[in-house]
C-alpha cells in the first residue's frame, strides 16, 4: 500500500499516526513526565498516606489514598492516570495530584491497573470497575464519605472514566452501588475506532468486537449523574472530534454534559489544569465535589 493511500477516513497512515502521537506532537513532553514523577513521590510522603492498598488479585490492582487531616467525612476524588492503556502508572501521572486537592476538602484515590498489551482491554476495563466499588465498600475507613463519589481521569484515563460511569452496577452485581455524583473526563479517547490503524495496534490489539464495546460514543446510555468533558485548544483535531462526538451521544442519551475547553493547553499541559488556583478545569472539579 502506498505510503499516501488512506487507511482511516482519509487520514494516510503519517496523518492519523500524527493525529494521535502526543509525545511527537508536544516538544519538551518529557518535562512534563519527569515533574509528575518527581510530585508524586513527593506526595507519598504526606501524612497519612496508605499506599499500595490492595484491591484486587494482580500485583497491579493497588491504589493510594491520600487524605485531609481530621476525622471528617469528605468528598472523594477516584482518578484513573493516562498513558494509552499501555504506559505510565499512578505514581507518575496521579500522585502528584494530591498535595494541589486534598487540602481542598477531598479524599484523593489514585488508581493503578494492569496496562496492554500483558492484558486485554476487557480486564483493564473490569480492573477500574473493581477499584471503584472497592472505594465504594471501604473508604469510610479512610476518612472519605462513600455517598460523594467522583471519577477523573486524563487522556486513557479520560477512556476509563467514561466506561467506569456508564456501568450498570446492579447488573453487575455490585454491593453496594457507588454513589457516584460527578465525573470529569480530560482529553479522553470516547471512540476506539481509529486506533487498530495506528502505531499504538501492536500494543492494544483491539479487535473489532472489543471497539465496539469499549467505544463510550456508541454505548453512552442515561446516567445519573453529570459528566464534564475537556481539552486543551492546542490539541489535535481527532481528540476534539472524539470529545465532541461523544457529548452530542450523552446529551442525546439524555445526559447532562458540558464541555470545556482549556485555552492554550497542549495534551501535556491540559493536565495541570487540575491544580492551578482559579483555572476553568480546576474550577470545573471542585464545583463538581461541592468543594
Amino acid at each position: 500500500m502506498s505510503g499516501d493511500a488512506p487507511v482511516w477516513r482519509g487520514f494516510t497512515q503519517a496523518e492519523l499516526d500524527k493525529q494521535y502521537n502526543n509525545r511527537a506532537n508536544v516538544r519538551g513532553f518529557q518535562k512534563h513526565l519527569d515533574r509528575w514523577a518527581a510530585g508524586g513521590k513527593r506526595a507519598r510522603r504526606m501524612r497519612g498516606a496508605k499506599l499500595d492498598v490492595v484491591y484486587g488479585k494482580s500485583k497491579a490492582e493497588r491504589l493510594d489514598i491520600f487524605r485531609p487531616p481530621g476525622r471528617g467525612k469528605y468528598p472523594v476524588l477516584i482518578y484513573f492516570h493516562g498513558g494509552y492503556w499501555r504506559a505510565l502508572d499512578k505514581i507518575v501521572a496521579g500522585d502528584w495530584l494530591a498535595p494541589h486537592l486534598v487540602p481542598a476538602g477531598m479524599v484523593l484515590v489514585s488508581v493503578d491497573y494492569s496496562l496492554l498489551p500483558g492484558v486485554a482491554m476487557d480486564e483493564l476495563i473490569r480492573q477500574c470497575r473493581a477499584a471503584t466499588a472497592w472505594v465504594a465498600r471501604n473508604i469510610g475507613r479512610h476518612g472519605g464519605d462513600s455517598q460523594r463519589l467522583h471519577l477523573c481521569g486524563q487522556s486513557a484515563g479520560g477512556h476509563i472514566v467514561a466506561m467506569v460511569a456508564s456501568t450498570d452496577w446492579r447488573a453487575a452485581g455490585s454491593d453496594p452501588v457507588p454513589s457516584i455524583r460527578g465525573a470529569l473526563a480530560v482529553s479522553g479517547l470516547y471512540d476506539l475506532e481509529p486506533f487498530p490503524h495506528t502505531y499504538l495496534q501492536p500494543d492494544l490489539r483491539l479487535t473489532p468486537e472489543q471497539v465496539a464495546r469499549f467505544s463510550p460514543t456508541r454505548i453512552a446510555r442515561r446516567l445519573d449523574f453529570p459528566l464534564s468533558l475537556a481539552i486543551g485548544t492546542e490539541e489535535t483535531p481527532e481528540y476534539q472530534r472524539q470529545m465532541e462526538e461523544y457529548a452530542a451521544a450523552l446529551l442525546k442519551a439524555g445526559n447532562r454534559a458540558e464541555m470545556v475547553h482549556c485555552g492554550g493547553r497542549n495534551h501535556f499541559s491540559v493536565f495541570d489544569c487540575l491544580v492551578e488556583e482559579g483555572d476553568i478545569l480546576r474550577q470545573t472539579l471542585l464545583r463538581m465535589m461541592g468543594l
